[in-house]
């Protein structure tokens, strides 16, 4: 179970109006689905301390001085996450300059970073956090005039994100190197995917090797 902040799929806002801060919040009359031991429960009570969770259950009583958001039998369950997306680094796709999910010229691969193309004003950011998405994992893309020249196989580094609003949106960088694969991949090699499987064995040897031997 994801043990930071609830989210609703039914209309009301809970997460927008949870700060990630010291108190604590009790939500109340909520029909819960914990994804974990708990299981679902009908009408209980959630607690939040320091931002994570510290009770769940029918039973729960709510501490002195916690600030009580009462969710009238509205379902909740733990945040969704979106584990490939560009969202946060592009805005419209066919829009040029508002994609920053990827190059495609330069000499960058791997050595792109999609941390600095975050953008915690994006429009789009309220909206997947209205269908109960809270974090998301923002994976660069290699775009269509890089795919062209067919020789990067890498497209970047990965970030972590949380859609809780804020300037700070970053939970952590470089989580994951993203490649293409499949026939972008094969394409990106030359034309055939056998030439994708020893180009990119070629670049983890060649990797395994800088790491052994950085002098």
């Amino acid at each position: 179970m994801i043990r930071t902040l609830f989210t609703t799929v039914a209309a009301l806002a809970i997460t927008a109006a949870i700060p990630a801060s010291a108190e604590t919040v009790a939500i109340t009359h909520a029909h819960i689905y914990s994804m974990g031991p708990a299981g679902e429960i009908a009408s209980g009570t959630i607690i939040l301390k320091d931002g994570k969770i510290a009770a769940i259950g029918a039973d729960v009583a709510t501490p002195f001085g916690a600030r009580v958001i009462d969710a009238q039998g509205k379902i909740v369950t733990p945040g969704l996450v979106i584990t490939s997306s560009n969202i946060g680094a592009s805005e419209i796709g066919g829009v040029e300059n508002t994609n920053d999910s990827g190059v495609s010229g330069g000499s960058l691969s791997a050595g792109f970073d999609v941390q600095y193309s975050l953008n915690p004003d994006s429009t789009l950011l309220p909206i997947e956090r209205l269908t109960g998405t809270t974090s998301a994992i923002v994976t660069p893309e290699l775009r269509e005039r890089r795919r062209a020249h067919g020789d990067k196989l890498f497209s970047g580094q990965a970030a972590a994100i949380t859609l809780a609003g804020g300037r700070d949106m970053l939970l952590k960088s470089k989580i994951a190197v993203a490649m293409e694969g499949g026939e972008r991949g094969a394409a990106q090699a030359g034309g055939a995917r056998g030439a994708f499987v020893v180009q990119l064995a070629a670049a983890l040897e060649e990797a395994r090797s800088y790491r052994k031997n950085r002098s």
